[in-house]
């Protein structure tokens, strides 16, 4: 059931979209925002592995390893904790960085070219939002 609700609201979510438009925006990302990307790979990673032991000391009955568990899970709520702090008490923190990758963006901006294509239609695209 969950699967099939996922499936259809993706099918339902890009319908409108192109795939040269969704092949230019993951171009853009990728030429413009990388350390963002692997930023959130290296969480995931570190994320997958904290859950894999908390898996391991529930099955294995281990209080040592539950206690490793409960202090890693404590130092992520702090750590999160603190990024929303930062994120939301500095307004301009994180849309400062949107603009620095747009604005890199806007320097490669020509249709014409294939390597000004995903930025041009990365900017028109918000043009047309705004």
């Amino acid at each position: 059931l969950l699967i099939t609700f996922t499936i259809t609201f993706a099918d339902k979510f890009f319908s409108g979209v192109d795939n040269e438009k969704a092949k230019d925006v993951a171009n853009f990302i990728i030429e413009n925002d990388v350390h963002t990307s692997i930023f959130f790979i290296v969480v995931g990673f570190v994320v997958g592995v904290i859950c894999l032991i908390g898996f391991i000391a529930a099955c294995c009955s281990c209080a040592q390893l539950l206690k490793m568990y409960a202090i890693a899970l404590t130092i992520a709520v702090i750590i999160q904790a603190i990024a929303v702090g930062v994120v939301f008490g500095i307004p301009r923190f994180y849309l400062s960085a949107i603009e620095r990758s747009l604005e890199k963006g806007l320097k490669r901006y020509n249709p014409n070219t294939e390597e000004g294509k995903s930025s041009a239609n990365v900017w028109d695209h918000i043009m047309k939002v705004n």
